[in-house]
């Protein structure tokens, strides 16, 4: 079932770089000739924000909704992602250099609060936005 878009991609783009000036993000990466291009993750957060899935909130942080592809007991909350503290980076120390995953859940459980088990059971499409919010403060 299709869902109707709540914000047009315009303002959608406008709340992304609302997000970004405000928490210091740079969202833009150089192309092969040095050009400025759009990080390639930002689409995805454009149409979550179109459908009304995420949102910047009043305090300037980006608030999800768990999609109802996964399960119950996930599927409809909301997770709120604060600007990470030092405590958040200290935490992906606890893992290798190649547990990336490992990794970027443990600065999102920073962020939201949840433990960082409790993102294993939300379904694909909610975990590559949590990890899209959750790397771009680890690429600082």
């Amino acid at each position: 079932m299709d869902k109707k878009n709540v914000m047009s991609e315009e303002l959608a783009m406008d709340e992304i770089n609302r997000w970004a000036d405000e928490n210091e993000i740079d969202i833009y990466v150089k192309g092969q000739n040095g050009e400025k291009l759009l990080d390639a993750s930002i689409p995805k957060l454009v149409s979550k924000i179109q459908s009304g899935a995420l949102v910047v909130n009043e305090e300037g942080c980006f608030e999800y909704t768990i999609s109802d592809k996964s399960p119950a007991g996930y599927a409809g909350e909301k997770i709120v992602f604060k600007t990470p503290n030092g405590g958040a980076f200290m935490a992906m120390d606890k893992f290798k250099a190649d547990e990336g995953i490992h990794k970027t859940l443990a600065v999102a459980s920073a962020m939201t609060g949840q433990d960082i088990r409790w993102f294993a059971n939300v379904a694909h499409n909610d975990y590559k936005v949590i990890s899209i919010i959750a790397s771009f403060f680890i690429a600082g």
